[in-house]
């Protein structure tokens, strides 16, 4: 399935430090994308960075990837934050309906020119 290659980070933020201080969003997709670059390729990663539970989702390339993320991650340190990780169960959605992140905006832009 698709969602094995999908793993999903809990408590990796507080979205209340991104109100006062919107920077630091480019600052932890930067910092955890190089933290999971080193068990795989990384192919889409997306903060959900109003999210009280403190989102990440990020697509691997292989499944065994996510995997070793999964393993590696879970109960680790980001900052002073100890993350929750685990497997995408491939339905639960972590978007709040009101946004909507640029890169899916571009995603649906570019699926209406094809038609």
């Amino acid at each position: 399935g698709k969602n094995e290659k999908v793993i999903i980070i809990k408590n990796l933020f507080d979205p209340l430090e991104f109100s006062v201080d919107p920077a630091k969003i480019l600052d932890y997709s930067a910092r955890i994308r190089t933290q999971c670059s080193k068990f795989g390729t990384i192919t889409k990663l997306t903060l959900f960075d109003k999210h009280e539970e403190g989102i990440c989702q990020i697509h691997f390339k292989e499944a065994t990837e996510a995997d070793l993320a999964i393993e590696m991650l879970n109960g680790r340190l980001f900052g002073k934050r100890i993350m929750t990780v685990c497997q995408w169960d491939g339905r639960t959605k972590y978007k709040k309906d009101a946004e909507e992140s640029h890169e899916e905006e571009a995603e649906r832009l570019s699926a209406w020119e094809k038609y």
